[in-house]
């Protein structure tokens, strides 16, 4: 009987072991986990960033086509009066 009791003492203990190395990893990959999401989200908001200069350039890109039209035509006249 005593026999029997040291084995189930012996396999709690093992449960106690293997259930302590699964939270101990658990905790070790949500910390992993959230330093990830942590530079995902620093990357994210520089990607926004980006997609904002561009809009922004863009716009302004489109804003400024007009005058580099009437400047070119402007050119092309002026070679042609200048033969």
């Amino acid at each position: 009987m005593f026999h029997h009791f040291g084995l189930h003492i012996l396999c709690v203990y093992c449960q106690f072991q293997v259930l302590a190395e699964v939270t101990e990893s658990a905790e070790a990959a949500a910390k992993v986990k959230n330093e990830v999401q942590g530079v995902k989200d620093k990357a994210q908001k520089i990607v926004d960033e980006i997609d904002l200069e561009k809009a922004k350039a863009k716009s302004e890109l489109e804003a400024a086509k007009p005058a580099l039209e009437e400047a070119e035509a402007a050119l092309n006249v002026s070679e042609i009066l200048t033969f």
